[in-house]
């Protein structure tokens, strides 16, 4: 049974579930799996400072979800193997793969309802209480019956693919997709992570589909299509952390209510079950004496100063994400005196390194699957990705693990296959890392310099061919600047904290040099006919310019 990720910290913390609220008015209660939940009343958690969207139910894919967790017929155990094998993307053959389908087959309303509910626009889970109103004590029980979905759809999935309908396949991948992002933008952190690893699920095989040669490049397509508008709703690590903020802040609320939390000001020890007793002058008395020793508004201030700086460290300038923080230096930033803060705030270090993980793997099969189409209807592999633009991916974004362009090949030699967009495990994370860029020159460079080639390609109509030369020279241009940057990083670093502007630019002279050479190499790829039709484009959207901005005269 999940629990939202701070709560179990202050569980080991504090101890049991302390008895606040409970004589709350009983609101709904839902049935999971034959098991009845009783759901926290909205208003409750409004109060505590909770976003709680108001979403009629017949309209809210939460529920249309429960009713396929509570269709699911449950996996016999002696087709554990098989489907394991199957969410491998292998089939069984014979009398087990025959069981399997025949489960599956008792499925089929179970995986109906997720699709439709994949396609919903509105998605918000209900919290479910524990013993009390204490977000100590929240249940979020429909997180493991969440994975078997997405897990089942998959093994669906292969068994589409073993009948020679891969198009259906890559249609459950894409419902698994949906899902994850619906699931992944919950309130909590813990939904987050799942949600991501939900993705997981479908970015793999719709890579491993991809890559079988029996997919037809028009379903490639929309598949990249539809992927690329689900990226807008991604879970992301910000949205992670502002959910885990939220729930930090009615923490607080919720232990200063509680004796036990602070046993040196109430004589109460910690751990062991806690109990609230009922209101009166002293226990008034007692609360209000914490709020002076230990002041929540401060606590809750720095509560939000922590996440704000964890939120800013991993932004670049252009807004997108992808650098190194250092978690530690934000976490000294919290006074000494705030040991609740000190005690409770957790660690998000891995979870932004997941997040990034997952956004990188979700382009990874996006950029797999739009090399796919490419070479379906070209007999090779495009020479570079931006070659895809615009027929086959509307844009190729930098990876998010590393703030580069993805290090793509067709594999040499004549072998199958392109080398660069593999999926990456946990296993490559520490070399990504280490090729991560400093945010000192990060975005003021990189973003800079992309935007530049990428604007000037579509000046001037470049070919897939000259497409290819422009971004070699990028390449070129951008392994050198690297090199610069990983010799002065720490400098130029120092230089960006202090705010010394003018040495920060002369210091970077060389990386201003390189990218005037950008410019000039560039300019050798157009033909004359090119440069003429660029030019007049920008003569004609000048004289535009100039014309609206021409004062209006009175008759």
């Amino acid at each position: 049974m999940y629990r939202c990720a701070l709560g179990a910290v202050l569980v080991c913390v504090m101890g049991a579930s302390p008895a606040w609220g409970q004589d709350a008015e009983v609101s709904n209660k839902v049935n999971i799996k034959g098991q009845e939940f009783e759901i926290y009343p909205p208003d409750k958690l409004r109060a505590r400072g909770l976003e709680v969207p108001e979403i009629p139910q017949d309209q809210n894919a939460a529920w249309v979800y429960l009713d396929a967790m509570n269709a699911m017929v449950d996996l016999p155990t002696d087709l554990s193997e098989a489907f394991e094998s199957a969410l491998d993307g292998t089939w069984p053959e014979g009398e087990t793969g025959d069981k399997l389908a025949g489960w599956l087959e008792q499925n089929r309303a179970s995986l109906d309802l997720v699709r439709r509910a994949s396609t919903m626009d509105e998605y918000y889970m209900p919290f479910f209480r524990g013993d009390t109103n204490a977000m100590i004590g929240m249940l979020l029980p429909t997180l493991t019956p969440t994975r078997q979905l997405s897990k089942t759809l998959s093994v669906d999935a292969a068994y589409q693919m073993s009948n020679g309908d891969a198009a259906a396949a890559i249609e459950n991948y894409l419902t698994v997709q949906r899902m994850g992002n619906h699931v992944g933008n919950g309130k909590t952190l813990i939904e987050g992570l799942v949600g991501i690893a939900v993705g997981g699920v479908a970015e793999q095989g719709m890579m491993r589909v991809a890559q079988s040669g029996e997919v037809d490049s028009e379903t490639l397509q929309a598949a990249v299509a539809e992927m690329e508008g689900l990226a807008d709703s991604f879970p992301t690590f910000e949205h992670m952390v502002r959910a885990e903020q939220q729930w930090a802040e009615s923490f607080i609320d919720d232990a200063f209510e509680m004796p036990s939390v602070f046993g040196a000001i109430s004589g109460w020890g910690i751990g062991g079950v806690i109990t609230q007793p009922s209101p009166n002058g002293w226990s008034l008395l007692r609360t209000r004496l914490r709020r002076l020793y230990l002041p929540d508004r401060a606590i809750k201030k720095h509560f939000r100063a922590h996440y704000d700086a964890l939120i800013e460290a991993t932004r670049h300038e252009d807004g997108s994400v992808g650098m190194v923080f250092d978690e530690a230096k934000q976490f000294g930033k919290i006074p000494a005196w705030d040991i609740i803060s000190r005690m409770v705030v957790p660690s998000l270090a891995r979870a932004y390194e997941l997040t990034l993980r997952a956004e990188s793997n979700y382009v990874r099969a996006r950029m797999t699957m739009a090399v796919e189409a490419y070479k379906s209807d070209h007999g090779d592999y495009p020479p570079t990705l931006p070659a895809l633009v615009p027929t086959y991916a509307a844009s190729v974004p930098p990876d998010p693990m590393t703030g580069y362009d993805f290090e793509y090949k067709p594999a040499a030699d004549g072998a199958s296959g392109v080398d660069g967009l593999h999926r990456i495990t946990r296993d490559d994370e520490t070399a990504l890392r280490q090729k991560r860029r400093t945010p000192a020159i990060l975005s003021p460079r990189a973003s800079k310099w992309r935007r530049y080639v990428q604007s000037f390609c579509e000046q001037h109509e470049l070919t897939d061919a000259q497409r290819g030369s422009a971004d070699g020279i990028l390449r070129n241009l951008e392994a050198r600047a690297g090199r610069f940057e990983q010799v002065h990083g720490a400098k130029l670093q120092k230089l960006t904290d202090a705010g010394k502007t003018k040495e920060l630019e002369r210091e970077t002279d060389p990386l201003a040099k390189m990218f005037e050479e950008l410019r000039q190499r560039l300019h050798t790829i157009p033909t004359a006919e090119q440069r003429a039709a660029a030019e007049a484009k920008k003569t004609k959207k000048n004289n535009g310019k100039k014309a609206r901005k021409l004062p209006t005269t009175k008759p």
